[in-house]
């Protein structure tokens, strides 16, 4: 202050002076009302911290145990004021607490990077949105975001998801954590690709998931082994079930990465017709899909429409299958004849029994003539032969020929392979 005991009076080179309350309680005023000038912030002007015009950055109190650096990751752990104790400090001059990070407890969200070293219970500033300069320990060469890990300040780590996206790291794959720029708070609102682990599982209604790798792209190279994500695949009110196998690589979306096992949902068509229900046809040459079967009962067999007829069964042709069974190899025919003989008995030879007899020529003479025997008959030889009635029908004989092939009932007709879905669910 100078003598004239004006606090703001200028002073010239050389020239001593005491620095004094009134003096940097103007200054500290001064410095206020240009900043809030460059916001047009008017209530509460006094009592405003001036960070607060950049909220990308707060007052924190280390509450780690241990002193940190430049540069080191803090999981927020509190509020040092909450409103209940001071309702305008809280609004006004908020101040977080930050503690080494603790994925089960803290998340993997709420976390930031120091902007100065901080003493064991010391306050200083810290950065939880925009670009910061930090160490990046690099997983995957393809990852592009990055994570807190428990009980690590020291650095971040490269990861397939999180709420950071790597800028900038002079680390490489595999090696020690180096220097970088991360972009904080940005969200991950992308599509991921996961390699499965198995088949799918299966459960009712939204519950049915499988578990992936995450990898690079959709062709499922650089896989990550070292980190499981559980990929939902809800029904969406239909009926119809999932379809992934093991090795397969799908689509998601985080939904819940703070889980010990992070939790995500396809979004691509997993969904295939209902087990043991739903059926298809195919050309007969094609490859059956995963998931589904050949329907073998089907084989050969006709395909009834949008009408209510038995489950199985034949055809009008009779009682057995559609083809006719094997004919007989046929010999050859004999001479084929009819023959009817009409008899009668044998006529017995005929006699002519002449007698005497008188003989008168007038009145004087009366002859007698007479034979003796039966009279014959010239020409007759003593008896009839059999008559026969002769009636005769014939052919030739039949040669021998082949045996009969199997033959079709079936129209023309276009042939086709029917399939039905499968249970392909891991065990």
């Amino acid at each position: 202050m100078s003598k004239s005991g004006d606090p703001l009076e200028h002073v010239a080179p050389g020239q001593s002076f005491e620095y004094r309350a009134p003096s940097h309680n103007a200054f500290c005023d001064a410095a206020r009302a240009h900043l809030m000038s460059m916001t047009g912030q008017k209530k509460h002007q006094s009592d405003r911290n001036p960070l607060m015009n950049n909220t990308s950055v707060m007052v924190v109190r280390n509450t780690a145990g241990s002193d940190l650096a430049f540069g080191n990751i803090v999981a927020v752990s509190g509020v040092q004021v909450d409103p209940d104790t001071n309702e305008d400090s809280f609004k006004f001059t908020p101040m977080l607490t930050v503690a080494k990070p603790d994925v089960v407890n803290h998340g993997t969200l709420k976390f930031g990077v120091l902007l100065e070293p901080l003493a064991s219970d010391a306050y200083g500033l810290c950065a939880f949105t925009g670009m910061v300069v930090c160490k990046v320990k690099v997983i995957q060469s393809w990852h592009r975001y990055a994570t807190v890990k428990t009980d690590t300040v020291g650095y971040l780590e490269s990861a397939p998801t999180g709420s950071a996206i790597i800028e900038y790291t002079d680390g490489t794959e595999g090696g020690a954590a180096d220097w970088g720029i991360v972009n904080l708070g940005c969200g991950d609102t992308s599509i991921h690709w996961g390699k499965a682990t198995s088949n799918w599982h299966k459960a009712a209604g939204n519950a049915c998931y499988v578990e992936v790798n995450p990898c690079e792209d959709k062709a499922g190279t650089t896989v990550d082994t070292g980190s499981t994500i559980k990929v939902w695949l809800p029904r969406n009110g239909s009926r119809e079930d999932p379809n992934v196998i093991n090795n397969a690589v799908i689509p998601f979306a985080y939904v819940d990465p703070e889980q010990t096992t992070p939790e995500a949902v396809g979004v691509g068509d997993y969904l295939d017709g209902t087990i043991s229900e739903s059926i298809k046809m195919l050309d007969s040459g094609a490859t059956i899909p995963d998931g589904w079967e050949s329907l073998t009962a089907a084989d050969k067999k006709a395909l009834v429409m949008n009408d209510n007829p038995p489950t199985s069964g034949y055809d009008y042709h009779g009682g057995g299958e559609n083809n006719h069974s094997l004919h007989a190899t046929h010999d050859t025919h004999l001479d084929h004849s009819i023959s009817e003989t009409l008899t009668h008995n044998t006529h017995s030879e005929p006699s002519v029994n002449v007698g005497s007899t008188s003989i008168t020529e007038g009145d004087k003479y009366v002859a007698t003539v007479g034979r003796d025997g039966a009279a014959t008959i010239s020409g007759w030889d003593g008896s009839h032969t059999d008559h026969e009635l002769h009636l005769s029908l014939s052919h030739d004989a039949h040669s021998a020929h082949d045996e009969h092939t199997q033959t079709s009932n079936w129209p023309p007709y276009y042939k086709v392979l029917l399939i039905r879905r499968s249970d392909n669910s891991a065990v």
